[in-house]
């Protein structure tokens, strides 16, 4: 029996009572965190995520379910990015006379945490570059409400921000969704996999294909991303990252005056957005850029050392059938995790899929060092930090887009 529906470590549980009270703590969560924007608001926004902590908790599996509240809240957070920036600038494209005089709307954003940190001890809390004046909010706000939400974030649940939370996220695993392996699979990428040994017979190489992993160097590539980045964004003051964020195709289109600043940009985050989040993912069914490529992903994977979660195999109801593996999208579960340690990898975002696919339910979140399942506690962390995420973009849409509609 799945630990969501009364059993948990063998032992029998009061399922509903632990959705129950899960749930009523993540609607205490949101409701006080939200009450800036008024007691009315916050509580019918905490009933949502309430809702959603308690139908995961009592789902046997969490996939679809986990998927389509990540769709709807990556919808709802750009589409609220988006009124933000119209009501500050007017417009989606940046103009040529707020770049000129150097204001800047800066939104709240992990990609940003450098140029805060670093902006607001040497410069102050009105700007992060001399002479450039954040218009919205100040850096000092954006400190408290991005950076150690952030880190407390990433040391409790580690890259299950990657899966439950990311700004762009839900975009990639909307484009790398459908079956992991067979025929909707159209391209292994066979080329940055590892391989068998050579000694290995053929039954076992054709066995293991695509079981193993990616390569070190190819998935370490996120390291060295992540170092570059926090170095030039140390050394610019300006969150560099933000320069080739795919969220600029839509929400902060530069303008074509700039020149070849424009073309330059606008060029890598096309090529950057139609081959990392679009293409591959959906030939490979696999999520390569969150893997071994995004620099976020490597933060919070460093994080994530700590986290007291984790993802683990009970390797007594293992039956080694490597289903976890062919499901996982994130090369977090390999052959070799199956039958070594039985952890997944620092690259696991923790969706859960793996536990679905497993028919001996030999999969869980565990705490960190135990042999305890602790499921009815990340996913309210989870979903807690999620909405903590999106409720200042779903109050953008309250308040601005009426008004924009003249209501």
């Amino acid at each position: 029996m799945h630990p969501s529906v009364g059993e948990e470590n063998g032992k029998p549980t009061k399922g509903w009572l632990k959705a129950i009270i899960a749930s009523i703590g993540v609607f205490v969560f949101t409701l006080i965190i939200n009450m800036p924007y008024g007691t009315e608001f916050a509580a019918l926004y905490g009933l949502v995520p309430a809702l959603c902590t308690f139908a995961l908790l009592r789902a046997k599996r969490i996939t679809k379910l986990r998927r389509t509240i990540y769709f709807i809240f990556t919808f709802i957070l750009w589409f609220g990015f988006d009124l933000m920036a119209i009501h500050e600038r007017g417009s989606l494209v940046l103009p040529a006379d707020m770049f000129e005089r150097n204001d800047v709307v800066v939104l709240p954003c992990p990609a940003a945490i450098s140029m805060i940190f670093f902006g607001w001890i040497i410069h102050g809390q009105e700007v992060f570059v001399p002479g450039t004046k954040v218009i919205y909010p100040t850096t000092y706000d954006l400190f408290l409400c991005v950076f150690v939400i952030t880190l407390i974030q990433g040391f409790l649940l580690g890259r299950g921000w990657c899966g439950w939370s990311c700004l762009f996220g839900g975009f990639v695993e909307a484009c790398a969704s459908g079956k992991s392996y067979g025929k909707s699979v159209r391209w292994r990428m066979d080329r940055i996999m590892k391989k068998p040994e050579e000694k290995a017979d053929e039954k076992t190489k054709e066995k293991l294909a695509g079981l193993l992993g990616v390569r070190e160097e190819v998935r370490d590539i996120k390291w060295g991303f992540l170092l570059v980045i926090c170095l030039l964004s140390a050394v610019m003051l300006r969150p560099v990252f933000c320069e080739i964020c795919p969220s600029r195709v839509w929400n902060d289109y530069p303008n074509p005056a700039w020149g070849y600043y424009f073309w330059g940009s606008m060029t890598t985050i096309f090529v950057l957005f139609a081959v990392f989040w679009v293409v591959l993912p959906f030939l490979s069914r696999k999520k390569l850029w969150c893997h071994s490529i995004c620099p976020l992903g490597a933060f919070f994977g460093l994080l994530g050392i700590v986290s007291p979660f984790q993802v683990k195999i009970d390797k007594e109801k293992c039956n080694e059938c490597l289903q976890c593996v062919r499901v996982c999208k994130d090369y977090a579960m390999t052959y070799e995790r199956v039958m070594g340690s039985g952890r997944a990898a620092l690259e696991c975002t923790r969706c859960g899929r793996c536990m679905d696919a497993c028919a001996k339910d030999a999969i869980g979140f565990y705490l960190r060092g135990t042999s305890r399942r602790v499921r009815s506690w990340f996913i309210p962390l989870s979903i807690a930090f999620m909405f903590l995420w999106l409720s200042v973009f779903v109050w953008a849409i309250v308040t601005i887009l009426p008004a924009m509609l003249g209501f």
